[in-house]
C-alpha cells in the first residue's frame, strides 16, 4: 500500500499538500485528472509527512539516484524504503541497491509476496461496493466514506455519534488486525 500511495503522490504532486482540507478536496474529485479508485482516495488522504517526503523523493530517484539524497532517506524503516524501491520503475531499482542500507533491507525482502499483494492492489475494482446496490445506497456510502475520511483526519464532518463510534470500532479492529500480524510474523 505504501509503495501505491507513493507512486501516486510521485505521479501527482498536488497530493503531497500539507493542508489535509485541500488534499481531500483533490482526492475525492470526479474532475479530470482527479478520479482515483476508492482506496488511493483513502491513501492519499490519509499521507502523512513523511508519506509525502516519501513521495517526493521518489519523483526524484525516478531520475537521478544521488548518494546524498540515499544515505539521508537511508534512515527511514526499512518498510518505506522497501516501498519506495517497489514504487521506483525496474529500471531504476539497482540504482538505489548500490547503497548498502537499501540493499540490505532490499535483500531481506521476500519479492514474491510484494508481487502478489501488488497484483491484488492492481486488480481491486474501482470500488468496493455490491454491483446491485442502488444509487441512492451508493450515494449514502460514498457520503459515509468521505465524511469517515474527513474525521480520520481531524477535520470537520457531518457524522453522527453512531457513525463516529463504527469508524473509531473499525480504526480498532484494523489495529488488532496489524498487531496480530506482526506478532505472526515475529520468530
Amino acid at each position: 500500500m505504501k509503495a501505491r500511495l507513493y507512486r501516486l503522490l510521485a505521479d501527482r504532486p498536488e497530493f503531497m499538500n500539507e493542508d489535509h482540507e485541500v488534499r481531500l478536496k483533490l482526492a475525492w474529485t470526479a474532475d479530470a485528472p482527479g478520479s482515483l479508485a476508492l482506496v488511493d482516495r483513502v491513501l492519499v488522504v490519509a499521507a502523512d509527512e513523511i508519506d509525502r517526503l516519501c513521495g517526493y523523493v521518489l519523483r526524484h530517484l525516478r531520475h537521478r539516484a544521488e548518494e546524498a539524497v540515499l544515505d539521508v532517506v537511508g534512515a527511514l524503516t526499512a518498510e518505506r524504503l522497501v516501498a519506495i524501491y517497489i514504487a521506483l520503475p525496474r529500471r531504476r531499482r539497482s540504482a538505489v541497491k548500490r547503497d548498502p542500507v537499501w540493499a540490505y533491507h532490499v535483500a531481506r525482502t521476500d519479492h514474491a509476496a510484494i508481487e502478489a499483494a501488488e497484483q491484488f492492489w492492481d486488480e481491486l475494482p474501482d470500488v468496493a461496493i455490491p454491483e446491485d446496490m442502488s444509487w441512492q445506497d451508493q450515494d449514502a456510502y460514498f457520503c459515509f466514506i468521505r465524511e469517515a475520511d474527513r474525521y480520520r483526519a481531524g477535520l470537520s464532518h457531518e457524522l453522527t455519534s453512531k457513525q463516529v463510534d463504527m469508524v473509531a470500532r473499525g480504526r480498532r479492529k484494523s489495529r488488532e488486525i496489524l498487531a496480530n500480524a506482526s506478532q505472526e510474523q515475529s520468530p
